[in-house]
């Protein structure tokens, strides 16, 4: 897409190895190069094409706490535990 500035980034960082140069695709995958391209069409002032992602809602209003201690608890495991 026009968006892409060509890092490679993507490529290191995708966890399944699904993304590839248009240059290093077999025969078989040629034809997912136009469905990309189909996604990200050519419009001016609309990078990325917000109109196909999901909406954003605004963030909550934060009101401050009182002072004291705070009682938090974590629910699950793995990554968020981790990270408390």
């Amino acid at each position: 897409p026009v968006a892409c500035v060509d890092c490679g980034a993507c490529v290191s960082a995708c966890p399944v190895g699904a993304i590839a140069a248009d240059s290093k695709l077999t025969p078989d995958q040629l034809p997912f190069v136009e469905l990309n391209a189909a996604f990200y069409p050519n419009r001016e002032g609309k990078l990325p094409p917000t109109s196909k992602l999901a909406p954003v809602q605004d963030a909550p209003i934060v009101h401050p706490r009182r002072s004291g201690p705070l009682t938090v608890a974590i629910v699950g495991s793995g990554p968020a535990a981790m990270y408390a």
